[in-house]
């Protein structure tokens, strides 16, 4: 009987202390962090206990502009991608490169 009791308050001790816990909310980031100059990547943002609508900025749209995660070159350089979902909001970094050029001689 008393390792029923044991067991049973063991379970719901258990129970309690994982109700309890906060779940911090995260984004994270995924893709290529290298893109040219007239050339699209792809990113992709997962939310883990965080819901709502995904907007996405650039720090410099004469360099990449973004729009749902399609990342467009458009000049040399670097760039952060930023994903913001309610409060939460987590940076990403791409270097735009240019198009390499042959020489043909």
């Amino acid at each position: 009987m008393k390792k029923l009791i044991f067991v049973l308050l063991t379970l719901v001790l258990a129970l309690v202390v994982a109700c309890g816990e906060e779940k911090t909310p995260t984004i994270t980031i995924t893709g290529e962090s290298t893109v040219y100059v007239g050339s699209e990547i792809t990113l992709k943002a997962e939310l883990a206990n965080l819901e709502g609508e995904i907007n996405w900025y650039s720090s410099d749209e004469n360099v990449a502009t973004v729009s749902g995660g399609k990342v467009l070159g458009v000049n040399p350089g670097a760039v952060t991608i930023t994903v913001v979902c309610g409060e939460v909001n987590k940076t990403y970094d791409i270097i735009v490169k240019g198009v390499p050029v042959l020489e043909v001689s």
